[in-house]
């Protein structure tokens, strides 16, 4: 992975007969970033583009009110001490027998435009970028809403990571915790670009983000964070996780998009073509004939993919962003979002089906034709039973489109 980037940036390196001195932490800034850059062929490549950092106070260690990064944590998911933890405090700190501190960027600086002058500075300051830009897009779905809950996450890079999951990786990974928190893992084996430099990542990772700041209030023990084996197919936590996925996709989407650069497919850029196929919800013929054999991910694609298609048929894709955050956490008369919807059943969780959150998301979608086309979409692809999906206008019909 070092080998591939260092290849190219080594070309501006020799371009540079500068001496790095302090730079100017006042925003906005001018950097250098790699930025995904559509070609003649229709593929895409990184390349160092100039942007503007607007949200920093100190370009050096890489704080800003988006984010702030932290370098040297370890966060051990199998401590002994979580299982003895009484407060969220405490919680905390038995992930975290390593806090960790402040990063350190290098640049060199050229006509007033800061070139980081190392592997981790392009990859921290990118990083740094693609959150702002994630942060710009949802600032925009938001509308008139306060975005303040998005500010001010930190971000723990190059983090020492001892995963609960044996079968999960602790390198080549980026993620969101539900501690409020944004990880990158060390990079190991990727030969294309690493995740927190591929925008499409980052911005699906500041998804969930926004999920749980709207839906969890970020708060670990809400009762809308079911206690439900993830795993097991309809379950509610089940349903909640593969809606979070299906929609980070699709506003991953939305946030390369915002940029000039809408990939639905971004996970091509870090993925080889066979698993990025799997989440690409740009497929037509993608349908659910068997969900008692699929993940939280197979059904978020297919939750993804009714959204996306019905937006693209009215050209609709930015009014469907809104409608779809609105209704995570809805104080509307009539219209209870995601999070009324779950605790409203924390009880009954029976009444927790895939067809009961569609019938939430539908709710809130307020223009007649892209609710006929949504309904459409989810009878095609999740094969809903007509009568459970209360929210569908009568015009809508399944058109069998993706058998």
């Amino acid at each position: 992975m070092r080998s591939l980037l260092s290849s190219f940036l080594s070309v501006f390196f020799a371009l540079l007969f500068l001496a790095c001195g302090t730079p100017s932490s006042e925003a906005p800034v001018a950097v250098m970033v790699l930025v995904p850059v559509e070609k003649a062929n229709g593929r895409h490549v990184f390349e160092p583009q100039k942007k503007q950092l607007t949200t920093l106070s100190d370009i050096s260690k890489l704080e800003g009110s988006v984010s702030t990064f932290i370098g040297g944590a370890r966060m051990d998911e199998n401590s002994p001490k979580i299982d003895t933890a009484t407060s969220l405090e405490e919680l905390k700190q038995a992930y975290f027998p390593k806090k960790g501190g402040s990063v350190r960027a290098q640049f060199i600086e050229k006509n007033g435009v800061l070139w980081p002058a190392d592997f981790h500075s392009w990859a921290m300051t990118t990083a740094y970028w693609n959150l702002e830009q994630a942060f710009f897009y949802f600032q925009e779905v938001y509308g008139a809403k306060d975005t303040k809950e998005l500010l001010n996450i930190p971000t723990y890079y190059w983090l020492d990571h001892i995963p609960e999951d044996e079968k999960e990786s602790s390198k080549d990974n980026a993620f969101y915790h539900n501690f409020r928190l944004m990880a990158v893992l060390p990079f190991k084996d990727f030969q294309t670009i690493p995740m927190s430099i591929n925008i499409g990542v980052m911005a699906h990772e500041y998804a969930h983000f926004v999920f749980d700041t709207r839906v969890h209030r970020a708060d670990p023990s809400s009762p809308s964070h079911s206690r439900s084996d993830p795993h097991v197919v309809g379950t509610p936590r089940f349903i909640m996780d593969a809606i979070n996925e299906g929609l980070a996709d699709f506003h991953a989407y939305g946030v390369t998009r915002r940029i000039g650069q809408g990939n639905p497919n971004f996970l091509a850029w870090t993925l080889d073509e066979k698993e990025a196929k799997k989440r690409d919800f740009t497929d037509r013929s993608k349908c659910g004939a068997a969900l008692e054999h699929v993940n939280i991910y197979t059904v978020g694609t297919l939750f993804a993919a009714s959204f996306y298609q019905a937006a693209m048929e009215r050209n609709m894709f930015d009014e469907m962003a809104q409608y779809l955050v609105n209704a995570y956490d809805s104080d509307v008369l009539g219209k209870p979002g995601i999070r009324q919807h779950y605790i409203h059943n924390n009880a009954h969780p029976q009444n927790i089906t895939l067809e009961s959150v569609a019938n939430v998301f539908l709710a809130h979608i307020d223009d007649e034709e892209l609710r006929v086309r949504t309904c459409n979409q989810m009878l095609d692809r999740l094969e809903f039973n007509r009568e459970a999906l209360t929210n569908c206008p009568v015009r809508s019909v399944r058109n069998r489109e993706c058998q």
